[in-house]
């Protein structure tokens, strides 16, 4: 993130702090990357280590990293609109599959993460629905000693 709001969201193979080297435009006389281009262009502009950058994922593997990244720009751009991302028009992508997770998680995040044991359920009508309340877990009644326990 820079001073401007302009965001760039992107993998790296590398560790995290030669990839922040390789976009500061002061080692660059021909920047290559994007950042480093827009710093070049603006030069009142500065991003500072490790106050303007973040790791949202991590992953060992290239084609997971690449998804990720994806699917990150996606959610960007759904929250925010393209206007303040660097990236360029290309790495945008507008999957199906990546609106149907951002829905779910846009869910969770409204209502909370409802967990329900499948193996419990007795009957479609059971099922708890949105607007249905879920009724809280009773305390367990817990003895210390080994005589049965009372009914109450």
């Amino acid at each position: 993130k820079s001073p401007c709001n302009r965001q760039y969201i992107g993998h790296t193979n590398r560790t995290f702090f030669q990839r922040f080297k390789e976009h500061n435009t002061s080692h660059h006389s021909n920047p290559s990357s994007v950042v480093a281009k827009h710093l070049k262009q603006n030069p009142s502009h500065t991003i500072t280590f490790p106050d303007s950058l973040m790791i949202l994922n991590r992953t060992n593997s290239k084609t997971l990293a690449i998804v990720q990244e994806s699917y990150q720009i996606f959610k960007h751009i759904n929250n925010n609109g393209p206007s303040n991302l660097l990236n360029i028009k290309e790495d945008y992508n507008n999957s199906a599959i990546f609106k149907r997770i951002y829905d779910i998680e846009s869910n969770m995040k409204q209502f909370g993460n409802i967990a329900i044991n499948r193996q419990h359920r007795k009957s479609e009508s059971s099922r708890p629905t949105i607007n249905q309340e879920i009724p809280k877990k009773q305390p367990l009644n817990v003895q210390s000693d080994t005589s049965p326990m009372n009914e109450a």
